[in-house]
């Protein structure tokens, strides 16, 4: 698999996790713990933002969830979606799994596909996947039986089950252990051999693609620590002060040109003046303020950001620039995107920081002079 072919892959994974449209069947909650009982069913989609959120009852449509960490053991009759620090998924999903997270353990069975970005996925024994795993991230085990292809980038690999199809990953490390059970090829890119049990069955090819010490696997861990705090950072603002954000969407999101150029002119004098201040003992109390005015704005900045991107995508695809969820969490996953991209990516972040930042000091200026 070579780095471009992997960058488009990554890319319509990311576009696949968050869903663009909310139907009339949607149940939102929030909150510090979000939990849905046992003996509860919810019909149609479900959506949930919070520290902990758990599912042990039956959702009919399919589950969408921020957390910190997430546990489900109950029933999830759609596809089920996740971006959270942790996510433990015990019981059955009817359709496909999707999850950016750190640590990510499957315990039950997938009637589709698996798609994870992450730190750990851990396919338990007691697990049975009817589609392809694809792992991007830095430790992977498959333990339980997978009926389609293991594919992606991992730094660790180990394959210790039946596997319906083929292998094909770029990989630090790749054991097949003792019950591993491989009914295509095996392919791969690494540094060193595959570690084969003998007990390991490989009906295929093995093939291996030599890769040096400086084509080591990309670790992800750190996209996925970013995105993770993006999303963080702009769901809680979100959260606390929805009011005045919907508010000050039109001033973000109109006016973009000129946002953007005070938002340079204010990163380029506003240090200016605290050097100035700080050059003059009576300007000390100045130059402290005006440093911790100008740390709060640009962290309140970075958060906006993802917020911004969503309104306008959401303006774009229903005409009005609302603050949203779902719409926040596909800014914050467009943003991550773009800083994959080479050279462009990181220019388009930087744009859109800047256009938020100037902004913000505009609000402020407007609402002093009023």
């Amino acid at each position: 698999m070579n780095k471009i072919a992997k960058k488009y892959i990554l890319l319509a994974i990311v576009f696949a996790v968050i869903p663009v449209s909310v139907s009339a069947a949607t149940v939102l909650r929030t909150g510090d713990t979000v939990t849905v009982a046992n003996d509860q069913v919810v019909s149609g989609d479900f959506y949930a933002t919070g520290g902990t959120v758990s599912n042990s009852g039956l959702i009919e449509g399919d589950l969408y969830t921020a957390a910190g960490s997430f546990t489900n053991n109950g029933t999830v009759d759609g596809d089920l979606t996740v971006v959270s620090g942790s996510a433990q998924i015990h019981a059955s999903v009817t359709d496909d799994v999707r999850v950016v997270g750190g640590d990510v353990v499957i315990a039950g069975n997938v009637g589709g596909d698996v798609v994870v970005v992450g730190g750990l996925l851990k396919v338990l024994s007691t697990a049975e996947i009817q589609g392809d795993v694809l792992f991007f991230g830095g430790e992977l085990q498959v333990l339980g039986k997978v009926e389609g292809s293991v594919m992606g980038t991992a730094e660790q690999a180990r394959i210790d089950s039946h596997i319906g199809q083929s292998i094909d990953m770029k990989v630090g490390a790749i054991t097949l252990g003792d019950r591993a059970e491989v009914l295509g090829d095996v392919r791969y890119t690494a540094v060193n051999e595959v570690v084969r049990s003998q007990n390991a069955v490989v009906v295929g090819d093995i093939v291996k693609n030599s890769a040096t010490d400086n084509e080591a696997p990309v670790s992800y861990e750190r996209y996925v620590i970013s995105f993770i705090v993006i999303l963080f950072s702009a769901l809680v603002l979100q959260l606390i002060f929805r009011a005045h954000l919907q508010k000050a969407l039109p001033a973000l999101t109109t006016n973009i040109g000129m946002s953007g150029l005070i938002g340079i002119a204010g990163v380029i004098l506003i240090p200016l003046l605290m050097v100035v201040s700080l050059a003059s003992m009576l300007g000390i109390l100045v130059g402290l303020i005006l440093l911790f005015g100008l740390v709060l704005l640009l962290l309140v900045s970075f958060a906006l950001s993802s917020i911004l991107v969503g309104a306008m995508v959401n303006r774009y695809v229903t005409g009005h620039a609302t603050l949203n969820v779902v719409y926040t969490i596909l800014g914050a996953a467009l943003l991550q995107i773009a800083l994959l991209i080479p050279a462009i990516g990181p220019v388009l972040v930087m744009v859109i920081f800047f256009i938020v930042f100037g902004a913000l000091l505009r609000s402020i200026f407007l609402a002093v002079r009023a």
